[in-house]
């Protein structure tokens, strides 16, 4: 039985000058492909496209990043703050989080107990890196997607020289 283009989605990563390769899932060939045009339509449907080479349609979401986002499993906490107030953690205001990804400019994470979370909500993280010091990190970042219990967030700074732990750690681990 052939697959549809709905059963197969596949994501393209494309590149700072918005080219990526498509990567046919049926018969695996692969071309370059422009990705510019898609910008503004790739939002939730994604594209369809067609393999040169055998002809099989198949959906595809394209990933603009910027930076590349690292896939990690690192146990953290967080708590609601705003852009005056820093607060601190404590028993009562924190919640349990397992940080799914970080990149350069954002962190991504699953909460324990689902806390009524909302975008732009202003959070403080602070999670331990698997590294051999086992370092602390601890970072203000804003809500940009709430999926039931996972949060995507964006940094209010993005990773820098302040952040030497973190910086190396995506860098090399």
């Amino acid at each position: 039985m052939e697959q549809t283009a709905q059963q197969m989605q596949v994501t393209i990563h494309a590149g700072k000058k918005d080219s990526a390769f498509m990567h046919c899932p049926q018969c695996g060939s692969s071309k370059r492909i422009n990705t510019s045009s898609y910008r503004l339509i790739n939002q939730a449907a994604g594209i369809e496209l067609t393999c040169p080479t055998c002809g099989h349609k198949y959906k595809a979401l394209i990933n603009y990043r910027k930076f590349y986002r690292k896939r990690t499993n690192l146990k953290g906490v967080y708590t609601v703050a705003t852009a005056e107030i820093d607060p601190p953690f404590d028993f009562d205001t924190t919640s349990v989080v397992t940080v799914g990804n970080i990149s350069r400019t954002g962190i991504g994470f699953k909460m324990k107990n689902t806390i009524n979370v909302e975008i732009g909500d202003v959070l403080k993280v602070r999670f331990i890196l698997d590294d051999k010091m086992k370092s602390i990190v601890e970072k203000k970042a804003i809500v940009k997607r709430v999926d039931k219990n996972f949060i995507g967030a964006e940094f209010t700074r993005a990773i820098d020289y302040r952040d030497k732990e973190l910086a190396f750690y995506l860098m090399w681990q």
